[in-house]
């Protein structure tokens, strides 16, 4: 701890202007951490009733789509690892968006080849949501309570309304110029064009009406039901893509977790076409291997910043959906790989992202330039579960970027996605989040565009859960779960400290370190400067949920402060 408080005093990072949401500890019981109180209360009350995590977290997901309309729902997907406690078994569930059966790899090409916006705002930018089928196919694992049940509260609280957050106030202003194209949108969150301010109450009566449906139906309302019939027709009136067969040929999929080691803990975290778990498990294999954690505080800090550099240009040469093409998964999580890798990071100097030329598995693309500062902000939605018999749940769901696509069917309250703006619509050419890609992730008909959510479950030496962590953020969501990982398991923060702590990101492209607004002093500012790397002071990103569980069963549950969420321990 002496060299903890050391490190601190040297790295210089500003007093904390977050603070840290109560460090809730009790004997392990279950628990819930999610984006918004509406949630977690719903949530808990499910395991209270003698839920399992798998209900609580279907629950948890229908009521954030409710109340964070510009983050996540049930127009979008996302990735859930179910651990189940008595088999000891943990599965990687893939409900992410897919690319509809029309799509065609240069679709948002114009005459000229140059990529346009039409991947980010309207009717072409959406993927086909799986949520929904996602939901159905966690109800049929594990579940113990009725899918009339677990549905109810997000369906009153729609019909019903909620008090608009400052938070959701900012999320309609930031995007209040598409929301005013798109009739639906105008009407729900800028009636007469004025935009909804915190404090009004936010009802959504056709959302409800959906949920109302889908409790009744089940996942046949997502195949040929009412709900999948307007968006089709609403698609085909805008000249969008998607049909109700894509719906009827959506498949949720089951993916084998990624697993590494970090100091005696098991690391499982999501795979292709996540690029989470593979370089959350890079990151960790390289940085004990070099030492941790050093005896120079700036040479740490430095040394972590090029560990991303390196991590992120192997994300854009080499990662895709598995189904398409084959991700060289062996070859990038090798030793002889991330030695390399290690080897190249010069202890003196900063490597210059243009002449960084990892090592590849396999060939790369022959040109991945470019890369922008993207979007670090808090769409995409995380939420972490435990129930009292030890099953968890950490999933990562999204629309993708603020109110997604923009539009929404009438009569649906669904807002559809922009996920197909994480396929490279041409290879070397930044995404919103300022992410490059290759032929890896070039776009195909039913292909799954490759995102960054991460969730991700670590078990102790003695196989225990130690800790069900996740976060939204774009981009920034592997790193942020990383710095999460080595602040509590490494440094011997509690949980809720690790939450608060200033974060920073590296992305290969563009060549600078992203801070949130707590930043760096002047003095390791211009220590890292004179190493030759670029900094910039960006808004907060990230809003992690996380359980953390001690070696002797007592629980603590955290919610990050930079959002609005809550985080609770069942009693």
């Amino acid at each position: 701890m002496r060299w903890f408080r050391l490190l601190v005093l040297a790295l210089g990072w500003m007093a904390c202007a977050h603070q840290p949401t109560p460090n809730l500890v009790l004997p392990a019981a279950g628990a819930v951490a999610t984006a918004n109180h509406h949630a977690t209360k719903a949530a808990l009350q499910v395991l209270r009733e003698g839920g399992n995590a798998i209900d609580a977290a279907i629950t948890a997901v229908l009521v954030l789509g409710v109340t964070e309309p510009y983050s996540a729902g049930l127009g979008g997907g996302g990735f859930a690892l179910v651990h189940h406690q008595g088999s000891g078994t943990t599965r990687a569930i893939d409900f992410r968006e897919r690319a509809p059966l029309r799509a065609s790899r240069d679709m948002y090409l114009d005459p000229q080849g140059n990529p346009t916006a039409d991947s980010v705002t309207g009717w072409l930018a959406a993927g086909v949501p799986g949520t929904a089928a996602g939901l159905s196919h966690l109800h049929g694992l594990h579940s113990t309570m009725t899918w009339e049940r677990l549905v109810a509260p997000a369906q009153q609280l729609a019909k019903n309304g909620f008090q608009v957050t400052p938070l959701l106030e900012a999320r309609i202003q930031r995007r209040l110029a598409d929301l005013l194209v798109d009739p639906e949108m105008q009407r729900l969150f800028a009636p007469g064009g004025k935009p909804l301010k915190a404090g009004q109450t936010l009802i959504q009566t056709d959302l409800a009406k959906t949920l109302e449906r889908m409790a009744k139906n089940g996942r046949r309302e997502w195949i040929d039901g009412a709900t999948t019939r307007r968006i089709a027709e609403a698609m085909k009136a805008n000249e969008g893509l998607i049909q109700t067969s894509d719906f009827a040929a959506y498949q949720v999929k089951e993916r084998t977790p990624i697993e590494g080691s970090f100091q005696g803990h098991r690391i499982l975290s999501f795979p292709p076409p996540s690029s989470g778990g593979i370089h959350l498990v890079q990151m960790l294999r390289m940085l004990e291997a070099s030492g941790l954690p050093g005896t120079d505080s700036i040479d740490f800090r430095h040394r972590w910043i090029e560990t991303m550099r390196r991590a992120y240009q192997d994300r854009a040469r080499h990662l895709g959906d598995p189904d398409f093409y084959p991700v060289p998964q062996e070859g990038l999580l090798s030793p002889s790989h991330l030695k390399a890798l290690r080897q190249s990071i010069k202890r003196e100097t900063a490597t210059p992202s243009q002449d960084l030329n990892n090592p590849q598995p396999q060939g790369a693309p022959s040109e991945l330039k470019g890369g922008s500062e993207g979007n670090p902000h808090h769409e995409t939605s995380h939420l972490s579960v435990l129930d009292r018999r030890g099953n968890a749940v950490s999933l990562t769901f999204t629309i993708n970027t603020t109110f997604g696509a923009a539009v929404m069917a009438p009569g649906t309250g669904v807002i559809l996605n922009n996920e197909m703006d994480d396929f490279s619509a041409k290879p070397g050419v930044p995404n919103a989040y300022g992410l490059v890609g290759g032929e890896a992730n070039a776009i195909a008909p039913g292909k799954t565009p490759l995102s960054s959510m991460t969730p991700t479950l670590v078990f102790g030496p003695d196989n225990r859960l130690r800790l069900v962590i996740g976060s939204p953020g774009g981009s920034t969501i592997i790193t942020t779960v990383l710095q999460t990982i080595l602040q509590t398991l490494h440094l011997g923060r509690t949980l809720a400290e690790s939450l608060a702590l200033p974060r920073f990101h590296h992305q290969w492209l563009p060549d600078c370190v992203l801070l949130d607004r707590q930043g760096l002093n002047e003095d390791m500012s211009d220590a890292l400067k004179e190493l030759g790397h670029c900094l910039k002071v960006r808004e907060d990103f990230g809003n992690a949920q996380g359980i953390m569980i001690d070696d002797k069963g007592r629980v603590t549950a955290a919610s990050d402060p930079r959002g609005e969420g809550t985080a609770e321990v069942v009693p």
